[in-house]
């Protein structure tokens, strides 16, 4: 197992936190502006010219990590010095976990400038509930500029973007997740969702921050469609039941868990049964009692 896994302070809510559902969906084409719609619960992505990306995700929370990094997020007071977030590309391929060759780099190169196209037009739009009171936000650019400049990666926050992510909570980002690429997008949502859970204060507070139901989990990561599954009693195994085992053993390899628990499937398991057991988990290098 990897050993000495980091994590990194992000300050996260709910558009950083819904979007990876949002990954790899084609979504709809806007006849009139002829750009892709993308919705899930509570989040809609539009203005973008092809799917949202796990590594357009990633370059989000590199950005959100830097951006935490920069401006000031004490307990009394949060202030903005900056929205410019700046990372050197070859910062960036190491933070991926690649080696920063002539030949590397100018691939990475490639991916981060369409991640970068993307998030300069993309369009959010959500809702949240803060102090109890569902808040929505419509059509807000994540970015007012971006680019690669002389080997650096700049991004511009846009005003109102970092004037609503400098007022949410922070999260420990486990800096292992940033590892996985497209072919592990179940993990990799899997992952961020286990790190939003297992480092969330009031969980730690309550002991829970190592456990969390099965049915909450696949809300999350998006393998099947639930309510179809229901009618279904045995195709859940093969769709959901082993395509999450895989994924939590690809966290345990990649080093964002130390270990897990989750029962086995067997035929006399139903799968109302399956979805109300309870995954326990250890995050590598954190405590979640």
């Amino acid at each position: 197992m990897p050993q000495g896994k980091a994590y990194a302070a992000m300050l996260h809510g709910a558009a950083t936190d819904k979007l990876p559902l949002l990954c790899g969906q084609r979504g709809r084409l806007d006849p009139y502006t002829r750009t892709l719609i993308v919705e899930g619960e509570g989040i809609t992505l539009s203005g973008i010219t092809e799917p949202c990306r796990i590594s357009t995700h990633k370059l989000l929370c590199a950005a959100g990590i830097r951006f935490t990094q920069v401006n000031h997020t004490g307990a009394k007071e949060r202030r903005i010095n900056t929205r410019l977030i700046s990372i050197t590309l070859r910062e960036y391929a190491e933070m991926l976990g690649m080696q920063s060759t002539v030949t590397t780099l100018k691939n990475l190169r490639k991916s981060v400038n369409r991640d970068l196209a993307l998030l300069g037009s993309a369009l959010l739009s959500w809702t949240e509930t803060i102090r109890g009171k569902t808040v929505s936000h419509i059509n807000v650019h994540i970015a007012e500029s971006c680019g690669i400049r002389r080997g650096v990666i700049e991004v511009t926050l846009s005003e109102h973007y970092a004037d609503w992510l400098i007022c949410r909570p922070l999260m420990q980002y486990p800096t292992a997740l940033l590892e996985l690429d497209e072919r592990s997008a179940v993990a990799y949502r899997l992952g961020y969702k286990l790190a939003l859970h297992g480092t969330n204060s009031h969980n730690q507070h309550l002991g829970t921050a190592g456990t969390v139901r099965v049915a909450t989990l696949l809300k999350y990561i998006g393998l099947a469609d639930i309510d179809e599954l229901r009618s279904k009693e045995q195709s859940y195994i093969y769709r959901l039941a082993k395509p999450l085992t895989a994924a939590l053993e690809t966290l345990v390899r990649c080093g964002v868990l130390a270990k897990y628990s989750l029962c086995g499937t067997d035929r006399n398991r139903s799968f109302a049964e399956w979805c109300h057991q309870a995954l326990s988990f250890v995050l590598n290098g954190l405590e979640t009692t």
